[in-house]
């Protein structure tokens, strides 16, 4: 009988371990952290983020800890690993537990990061910094619950330390976490080349587009004034105006083409987001520019929200 319990607990041991290699992982992100500012932009925030919805119904407030900035839309590389990596023994099958085990290096590879000396120092940090931050939020709280308060990483530590290439993680994540990624209908699809995006203002722009304009050849504005709040960034409008645009002008975000909009009299100032492959659409937004972002359209958008 002990040996079969042993054997049972080796097979279990196995699928936890189950990690597809870096060029068969299908990337997949968290919608609601992909529709709100649950990540600093930068890399050394200090500040806390605080998000309140348009009609005031959706709120989310993140702060750091004192010895640690904020997680960073670049440290959140890690947690679409893990959310991928969770997603594909979904797939086979395989109902994960909240705790994955995974080598500093494949987690580093997975996330299209170096795998030099200097990256795994940062990837501790970073787990570190995801391990730190607080989190409450009144998304997906339970009925009788007024919020829910949660780090996206409740814990992580060295199975095996070793050599930085052999180091072996085991990493629980937060149950709140857990639950959406586990919820099919809570992930999305990313693009590969989001990893190469080295500017916060970029993946913030491409998962808002992933997010709200999708693949369907949909359409989505979005007034510069309610995307300086969807980022939760520190800059003033004015700054990030000139990030937007310069963001527009590399035209380098993976999947979408994104025009944007000067305000006039029948036009607010805001950007608008659809998928590369509608080609012909987007050629014609950037002729008619005006028809976009009308009053009546905004304040239906702004409702939404």
């Amino acid at each position: 009988m002990k040996k079969l319990v042993s054997k049972t607990k080796e097979k279990l041991d196995q699928m936890e371990l189950f990690v597809p290699s870096a060029q068969e992982l299908s990337l997949r992100d968290q919608r609601d952290t992909m529709e709100r500012p649950f990540l600093a932009l930068s890399k050394r925030r200090k500040t806390p983020i605080d998000y309140r919805s348009p009609n005031g119904e959706v709120w989310v407030r993140v702060t750091p800890n004192m010895d640690h900035y904020v997680a960073s839309i670049h440290d959140w590389d890690y947690i679409i690993v893990i959310a991928s990596i969770m997603l594909a023994n979904l797939n086979l099958g395989i109902q994960p537990s909240r705790t994955i085990r995974i080598s500093a290096y494949e987690l580093l590879k997975s996330a299209g990061r170096d795998t030099g000396g200097k990256a795994y120092k940062d990837l501790y940090a970073g787990l570190d910094r995801l391990t730190s931050t607080l989190v409450k939020t009144n998304i997906r709280r339970l009925q009788h619950q007024e919020s829910k308060s949660f780090s996206f990483i409740d814990s992580w530590d060295f199975l095996c330390k070793g050599d930085n290439s052999k180091a072996q993680l085991q990493i629980t994540i937060s149950q709140w976490l857990y639950d959406g990624i586990c919820d099919k209908a809570y992930v999305l699809s990313v693009h590969p080349d989001y990893f190469s995006l080295t500017s916060g203002i970029k993946r913030f722009l491409y998962r808002t587009a992933r997010k709200h304009a999708g693949r369907d050849g949909a359409l989505w504005q979005c007034s510069l004034k309610s995307l300086h709040e969807k980022s939760g960034s520190e800059m003033d409008i004015r700054d990030f105006k000139k990030y937007i645009k310069k963001s527009i002008i590399d035209n380098d975000i993976p999947e979408y083409h994104l025009t944007f909009i000067e305000e006039s009299e029948d036009a607010i100032e805001g950007v608008s987001f659809v998928h590369k492959k509608h080609k012909f659409y987007a050629e014609e937004i950037d002729k008619k520019t005006k028809l976009l972002l009308d009053l009546p359209n905004y304040n239906t958008l702004a409702n939404q929200e």
